[in-house]
């Protein structure tokens, strides 16, 4: 994997780790950053625990994806960022919530970095296969 490559997708990783980190160092904040208010009791221990694992899990594989050079990685926390932008459309269209644009625009702009990198080297490394055989 080349090193722009590398610089790209860790940039959207170091985001979202970032914000993994900010559940457990200072979870009143993490929340307020994303909107919502902190909650009590068992239902903290959840919006803690999902909202950590979803950014915590989404920058492993990005960085597992960079340093393994397997994009199947990168387009699993595609994956993650897009149902994440998905989940908050229905949020507004089904049940009223506010439309939450800044945030579905930075999950699909995550989504589209991950997946065009995630293509490029894929197509990168079928290149350099089909330049070895011949």
């Amino acid at each position: 994997m080349n090193r722009v490559a590398r610089i790209v997708v860790c940039l959207p990783g170091a985001l979202l780790l970032a914000n993994a980190f900010g559940w457990v160092i200072n979870p009143t904040l993490a929340a307020e950053r994303l909107g919502m208010p902190i909650l009590e009791g068992l239902a903290l221990s959840t919006q803690v625990g999902n909202s950590g694992a979803l950014f915590l899990s989404s920058a492993i594989m990005i960085f597992i994806g960079a340093w393994t050079e397997r994009t199947a990685w990168l387009y699993a926390a595609a994956m993650a960022m897009m149902a994440a932008a998905i989940m908050r459309f229905i949020a507004y269209a089904a049940h009223g919530a506010e439309f939450a644009s800044e945030f579905i625009t930075v999950e699909l702009l995550i989504t589209l970095v991950l997946v065009v990198v995630a293509w490029h080297l894929n197509r990168e490394a079928k290149g350099d296969n089909n330049n070895e055989s011949a």
